[in-house]
């Protein structure tokens, strides 16, 4: 097997048993949790069950105790059976029907019933209590699917980058030894390899750039050798030589040289051949040549002069020594050979660096085919990874779809009925159908966002918004989620605060709902509170922070980092109150991180929570804008009566930035002296903002008073505030007010309501009806008119009642071309499109390329599609649309659309 491929094999197994080990330890984990917790519940419910059957065995009465167990048992699906025994009798018994086929799942649990009296305790009898184990192992094995995924990803993950590193940090350079090895074998000595890191693959180029150099020395000296020997031989055959002057050469010379006759007898051997041979001197004259010669002495010699010939000599002890063998035959003057000169030098070092060199370039062959092996699977695996990965994207994309598309039938239609004429059961019914339909669309939304998130395909628009409005939609869509509960929504928004950011609003948003929502999940009083400031900026960019404030459960210390994990929550026990899928926070935090931002979180149980979140955005270049800072009520007086008073330090702060004068009452006791008092000053009092729900006398009340008053502030200008929804106004103009606004109001609101009410009363008509921030939008809409192109019969009739019913014209085409045709018969007749882009005939983006082709560019095309994937609201808007709404819609949705392109141009 090949040695890459024995690499990556090993460090696989060793991954894989990391990974593995890590998912039992983590399961383990679950297993004992899931445990203590049922204990818990067992123990806790077996003790309620004992401490509930106290009376009924004193009386006797056991007809009560079987109700109660047959009532218990029906709530809590998952008792299976539930025994109370009075001296070692059981006297009542339930046993669940539905469960039978459970009972291996039965876990049992004992409680004494006591009956303590002055102290004393007295045992009166037991309860058996039974309980399924079966939900745990349902969400063990859940969670055990959900890591075998999850490890399977992170092992192909960890496997890719291995294999890149590997081949990136070995085996590129094991191939540039190996050609460096050629290039040794080709006699180019001058070649050079060099690794900056100086581990074993550096110390072996640095060793073998150490053996080319001692090569070519080697080389060089041979060659210099044979030049001297040639000399001598030509010198020797010019001038007769004497014995002495010979035998000096032979003994000087650092290779091995050896003199034979011309039978090949020794004659003369210097030190060098000695040293070599490890023989004496004494031991080699007058031996053969051939005791010393792997090779017959007349094959070297027959074909004369021999040069450069690798031959083996063998040494006293029998071991091959290699050498480079050269030899000269000495001839007299007659031309007889006299004699032959051998020269020898030993290449056991460059021959064993040539075998290191043959051996690295075999491995850096084999790792080079392992490499392209490998490069072949990695490529395959990526080619099916991409696959998944677009197999999965198109199925969220076809499942978001499929669903969305009934879930618009099953929200919006149970929102219209709820707004008709239903008895407390029916509306009971329905109100849980629409919180389980918008529960079961936050959990699709959830899913794909946390699937996008997961593949890194998360995008963010960018594109100009209004922080502040978005601030107030958000507290506008949380409101009714308190429903009748005693909380204060608050906004509180800093004078800073540039009036457009650019980046992604829908994100922004999501974030803010996300954690205002779980605000009215866990407060049951006090206030929820949204601030927004400025926390950095530079030149280009601005960091904005906001915070959402409660007076909540809180969240216990030790929870505070783990609830931003994804399927993690403060109470994770099986019984917790409060739901969600785990998502939420997480999604959050991975949303603000993409942003440059955070989330984190300030709590303290009982006493609420302090959720911080933070994000960069671009500035936006100075541009006009609709906020109204009135010069017409500066320097007016405004008495503002409100018992929380977070809320009446912003009220007051507000109205003073634009130079009223205020003055701010807690006490509903105070109003009618501070009003009495202030007819004496030379600015009394012009207007009255009164809260409605206060503790000692009600806003209506006090209105009421105000009115009835013999004094002349009878008539003042009465404005109501009030945190619940709907059904106030009526209530509210039968006690005289002359506006009505939600909490919490924005500026703009309050500003416009206060202009009305005080500057345009005497131009104002009808001055007995009560004035609403909707009441100039709701004149508007009777003219406006809309063309709904969509082919699905219930999405049309669930849109034309919505629409109709909210004052609006509507008229229908029942796909792309018959929208195309309506509209350009009449083009003056419509307002604005709502256009569905999956219907027969033509498509909605093909139609609205049809209609945008005809040269109408003004009216407005809106998207209303159950497409909700990347990319599907930029390819709206590449074929001509001006927005897009996702199914499924809300009338909220509908009429911010609306409102955003009809109202507010006109």
């Amino acid at each position: 097997m090949k040695l890459s491929i024995k690499i990556i094999i090993y460090l696989l197994v060793v991954l894989a048993v990391v990974l593995s080990l890590s998912g039992w330890v983590f399961i383990r984990n679950e297993q004992q949790i899931l445990s203590k917790n049922l204990e818990r519940y067992g123990k806790a419910l077996s003790h309620t069950i004992a401490v509930s059957s106290i009376e009924a065995i004193i009386e006797e009465d056991y007809p009560v105790l079987n109700t109660f167990l047959h009532t218990i048992g029906k709530e809590k699906e998952d008792i299976l059976s539930a025994e109370v025994l009075h001296n070692n009798k059981v006297v009542s018994q339930y046993y669940s029907e539905k469960r039978k086929n459970e009972i291996e799942h039965k876990i049992v649990f004992n409680s004494d019933i006591l009956l303590t009296i002055d102290g004393n305790s007295e045992k009166l009898g037991e309860v058996h209590l039974g309980l399924s184990d079966r939900k745990n192992k349902l969400i063990l094995s859940e969670r055990f699917k959900d890591l075998i995924i999850q490890t399977f990803l992170i092992f192909l993950i960890l496997s890719v980058t291995l294999v890149f590193i590997i081949r990136k940090l070995i085996l590129s350079r094991i191939m540039k030894l190996s050609h460096y090895a050629n290039c040794i074998g080709e006699g180019d000595f001058e070649a050079q390899v060099y690794f900056k890191t100086k581990d074993e693959l550096g110390e072996l180029a640095d060793t073998m750039s150490q053996m080319a150099i001692n090569i070519m020395n080697f080389h060089n000296k041979i060659e210099l050798q044979k030049q001297h020997l040639s000399e001598v031989v030509e010198d020797l055959e010019k001038t007769t030589v004497s014995r002495n002057y010979v035998d000096s050469i032979i003994t000087t010379m650092g290779n091995a040289l050896i003199v034979t006759n011309a039978n090949g007898t020794i004659e003369k051997v210097n030190q060098a051949s000695l040293e070599i041979l490890k023989y004496s001197e004494n031991e080699l004259i007058g031996q053969s040549i051939e005791t010393i010669l792997e090779t017959e002495f007349n094959t070297l010699i027959q074909k004369g002069l021999s040069q450069n010939l690798e031959i083996n000599y063998l040494s006293k002890n029998g071991v091959k020594i290699p050498v480079l063998f050269s030899s000269a035959p000495m001839l007299g003057g007659d031309g007889v050979v006299q004699g032959i000169v051998c020269v020898a030098q030993d290449i056991t070092d460059r021959k064993k660096t040539e075998k290191d060199l043959r051996i690295a370039k075999e491995v850096a062959e084999e790792v080079n085919i392992k490499l392209k092996e490998a490069n072949e699977n990695v490529s395959e695996l990526a080619k099916q990874a991409d696959d998944a990965n677009r197999a999965k994207s198109e199925f969220l994309a076809n499942m978001s779809h499929e669903i969305r598309t009934p879930m618009n039938g099953i929200i919006g239609f149970t929102d219209m009925l709820i707004d008709t004429n239903l008895d407390d059961n029916q509306r009971d019914f329905t109100e849980l159908i629409k919180r389980s339909g918008v529960s079961l669309l936050a959990l699709i939304n959830d899913i794909l966002d946390f699937s996008k998130i997961e593949a890194g395909h998360l995008d963010f628009e960018e594109i100009d918004f209004d922080p502040e409005l978005l601030i107030y939609d958000v507290c506008e869509i949380i409101r009714p989620r308190i429903e009748l509960k005693p909380i204060e929504i608050l906004c509180s928004i800093e004078d800073d605060i540039p009036p457009f950011v650019k980046g992604d609003p829908t994100r922004f948003r999501q974030v803010l709902i996300n954690l205002a929502g779980n605000a009215t999940k866990f407060t049951e009083n006090g206030e929820i509170e949204l601030s927004l400031n400025i926390e950095e900026e530079t030149q280009n960019q601005i960091k904005l922070h906001v915070k959402i404030r409660d007076t909540g459960i809180g969240i216990p210390e030790d929870k505070l980092n783990t609830i931003f994990e994804v399927f993690k929550q403060a109470d994770g026990s099986i019984t917790r109150k409060y739901g969600g899928t785990g998502l939420g926070l997480s999604i959050c935090k991975n949303i603000a991180l993409l942003l440059n931002g955070d989330v984190w979180v300030e709590s303290e149980e009982t006493k609420g929570s302090i959720f911080h979140f933070t994000a960069w955005f671009g500035k936006v270049a100075k541009k006009k804008t609709k906020r109204l800072t009135p010069v017409s009520l500066s320097g007016k007086t405004v008495l503002v009566i409100d018992d929380n008073l977070s809320n009446l330090k912003i009220l007051s702060y507000n109205l003073e930035k634009i130079g009223m004068n205020t003055i701010a009452l807690i006490n509903t006791n105070d109003v009618l002296p501070t009003l009495q008092k202030s007819l004496k000053n030379e600015k009394p009092v012009s207007l009255c903002i009164l809260d409605i729900q206060m503790p000692e006398v009600s806003g209506y009340d006090l209105a009421k008073q105000i009115r009835n008053s013999k004094y002349k502030f009878s008539s003042l200008p009465l404005i109501a505030l009030s945190s619940l929804m709907g059904g106030e106004t009526k209530k509210c103009e039968e006690a005289g007010f002359t506006g009505f606004l939600s909490k919490p109001v924005r500026k703009e609101n309050l500003y416009q309501m206060l202009e009305q009410v005080l500057v345009e009363k005497k131009n104002d008509i009808e001055e007995n009806k009560i004035k609403t921030q909707f009441t100039i939008q709701e004149e508007v809409k009777h003219t406006l008119n809309i063309l709904l192109v969509e082919d699905n019969l219930i999405n049309q009739k669930l849109a034309k009642v919505m629409l109709t019913n909210a004052g609006y014209n509507v008229e229908l085409a029942n796909n792309g071309k018959e929208g195309v045709e309506k509209f350009t018969a009449s083009p003056n007749e419509f307002d604005l499109i709502f256009m569905d882009v999956q219907m027969p005939v033509l498509n909605g983006k093909e139609a609205t390329s049809e209609i945008r082709k005809k040269g109408f560019n003004a009216v407005p095309i809106v998207a209303m599609t159950a497409n909700a994937m990347k990319g599907d609201r930029e390819s709206c808007l590449d074929a001509g649309m001006n927005d897009y709404i996702s199914k499924p819609i809300t009338r909220k949705a509908v009429f911010d659309i609306l409102e955003k392109w009809t109202l507010n141009t006109r």
